[in-house]
């Protein structure tokens, strides 16, 4: 058995598990409900507010086949199933403290050739960049 970090461990899956963002998740739930996603979301804020952790878990909803009545991804499709198992190869996570421009950019551009290999969405999320950004690319 491998020791997995407490904040990973207990990190929130769906929506509902959300504590003290209530305003954030009820914008992202309207949007996935709707089916009304915009191009990018910027999530900021300071350390430890779940930045990372609602954009991963609305990457999640917004991929998945069958949603809960919540917006909440549903856990067992086959994009659930894959973003959960972390071997997705439509969501791509990008360190901005550990990468230069110029590497991001390279990754970017050799990722954008395996972009939506399953799915007509793919995330790119970039973290600690000023800004955190998910980028949906959808077919043109």
């Amino acid at each position: 058995m491998s020791y997995q970090v407490l904040a990973r461990k207990w990190r929130p899956a769906q929506f509902k598990d959300v504590i003290g963002q209530d305003h954030v998740v009820k914008s992202l739930v309207n949007s996935v409900l709707n089916k009304k996603i915009g191009q990018a979301y910027l999530f900021t804020g300071t350390r430890g507010v779940g930045k990372t952790t609602i954009a991963r878990i609305f990457a999640r909803a917004i991929r998945c086949e069958k949603n809960l009545a919540d917006g909440s991804a549903c856990g067992v499709c086959l994009s659930c199933s894959d973003s959960i198992s972390e071997s997705s190869m439509n969501i791509f996570e990008i360190d901005g403290a550990s990468n230069i421009v110029l590497k991001m950019c390279e990754i970017l551009l050799v990722a954008s050739a395996f972009l939506r290999a399953l799915e007509n969405i793919a995330f790119i999320l970039l973290m600690k960049c000023i800004c955190f950004l998910i980028m949906r690319l959808m077919h043109s």
